[in-house]
């Protein structure tokens, strides 16, 4: 259900600034949000993390270099 209510607010965003910025809008606004792709929640499990002596920084670092680079253009 939040699916659809979000698209629809971003499609009435996109509506109402229309009119004020024309073709500027249809070409330079879009977003990566989709509101079907399927979300993740990861915990690190910081006890352990710092018994395996592995710095929790390093672990969000790699875990951004691996989700955060997947969309490519």
């Amino acid at each position: 259900m939040f699916q659809a209510i979000f698209n629809q607010a971003r499609s009435q965003f996109f509506r109402l600034l229309e009119p004020h910025f024309g073709q500027f809008i249809q070409t330079h606004s879009w977003s990566t949000y989709t509101a079907n792709a399927p979300q993740k929640i990861i915990e690190v499990d910081r006890d352990r993390a710092k018994a395996l002596q592995v710095d929790i920084d390093d672990i969000l670092s790699t875990l951004q270099t691996f989700l955060g680079s997947r969309y490519v253009n």
